[in-house]
């Protein structure tokens, strides 16, 4: 059924230090696809490598970043690793498949 819609989320916290700055992040995402045995195998074994990503995209983001699109600040961020989690699902894969990213926890401090 290609329309039911799984949801897979990276099981351990991802924690990163925004640039410039002390203020750290710490956050769980989750993503949604239709396409959930490719997809979910492909995340599952890259796991640690995504994370990784996921980790780095945050780091590069100032605490500027953060106040000035604070009300879309984690929609942006979302959208941005849904990109990125697709381009390396496309390059191991030739196929990405993710339809949504999303937190399950998101705290800054």
């Amino acid at each position: 059924a290609q329309y039911d819609l799984t949801y897979y989320e990276i099981e351990s916290e991802i924690t990163s230090t925004l640039k410039y700055s002390q203020k750290e992040v710490r956050f769980k995402v989750y993503i949604m696809t239709q396409h959930d045995e490719p997809v979910l195998a492909i995340m599952e074994e890259h796991d640690i490598m995504i994370h990784e990503l996921l980790a780095s995209i945050v780091s590069d983001k100032t605490e500027w970043d953060w106040a000035r699109a604070r009300p879309n600040f984690r929609i942006e961020l979302a959208e941005e690793f849904k990109i990125v989690i697709n381009s390396i699902l496309e390059s191991l894969t030739g196929f990405g498949g993710v339809e949504e990213v999303g937190f399950t926890a998101f705290v800054v401090k």
